[in-house]
């Protein structure tokens, strides 16, 4: 579930009641979205049909197409915001036929291990240069798109954040023995989640008090929960799973340290 966060605040705030949403799978618990609004491009109720070399990156056959470009003409949006830069590939061409502006938005991975893929670097040249704007969260990849032949005017660049407002969030001005750390995001190796153990472990040599709470899921989970038990660390490390973003800003209140690792996956995946 990646960058749920992100997409549920572009859903729910962009425009407050004024925002439909497409999504490409056939999941039904796109529970980030505003309620009543998804429309499932992918559905378990619809025949997959493709048609070989016309069919676009994402296998949106003619048939999926012609759902989208009919979806898109009842709901008559001003603009449609595609997030990662593999969404705004398949949508591109059915926007450009109802003369609908396209806005793409990076989360990273787009810019990273998915130009590690045969084609995509070629996908990327021939349709993002042709949009009205390209969102990237980080300066670190605006040389990236245009090396794919964006003009530098088209890209912006937005980090990414979430609201803190009303959490009681404070400035701890006293050091303690006893200090508490959390750390919040999706278990996926670009978030280092063996290595902000591995830092836990270090700190507690010196703080054998200190005590984190662990935010998220992801296929780290389990490797984590193992290293933890190896080094006998489950008293000191709370994994605490996916939990909603009230329960996340209420964890990272009631803490004196927010810790985050960031690195380059094996794949090639950057934040």
């Amino acid at each position: 579930r990646p960058s749920e966060t992100y997409l549920a605040a572009h859903a729910s705030l962009l425009f407050p009641g004024a925002t439909a949403v497409c999504s490409l799978s056939a999941r039904a618990d796109t529970f980030w979205a505003p309620p009543g609004t998804v429309f499932h491009l992918k559905s378990s109720r619809f025949p997959r049909l493709r048609f070989g070399a016309e069919a676009d990156p994402l296998l949106l056959s003619r048939f999926e197409q012609a759902r989208l470009a009919y979806w898109l003409a009842a709901t008559r949006p001003r603009v449609v915001l595609c997030e990662y830069l593999q969404v705004a590939v398949a949508a591109a061409g059915v926007c450009a036929r109802l003369g609908i502006p396209l806005v793409a938005h990076s989360h990273g991975y787009d810019l990273s291990a998915q130009l590690r893929v045969p084609g995509w670097s070629e996908h990327y040249s021939r349709v993002l240069p042709h949009l009205p704007a390209v969102i990237i969260v980080s300066p670190y990849f605006r040389e990236t798109l245009e090396r794919l032949g964006v003009p530098p005017a088209r890209i912006h660049v937005i980090p990414c954040g979430v609201s803190v407002s009303g959490a009681g969030l404070r400035r701890r001005h006293t050091a303690s023995p006893a200090a508490s750390g959390v750390a919040a995001g999706r278990l996926v190796a670009k978030k280092g989640p063996i290595l902000l153990a591995e830092s836990i472990r270090l700190i507690r040599q010196t703080l054998p008090e200190f005590h984190c709470r662990v935010i998220g899921d992801g296929p780290f989970q389990e490797p984590l929960r193992q290293y933890l038990m190896a080094h006998r660390m489950e008293s000191g490390v709370e994994l605490l799973g996916a939990v909603g973003h009230e329960r996340a800003l209420a964890e990272i209140a009631r803490s004196d340290i927010l810790l985050q690792h960031s690195v380059t996956a094996g794949d090639g995946d950057q934040e």
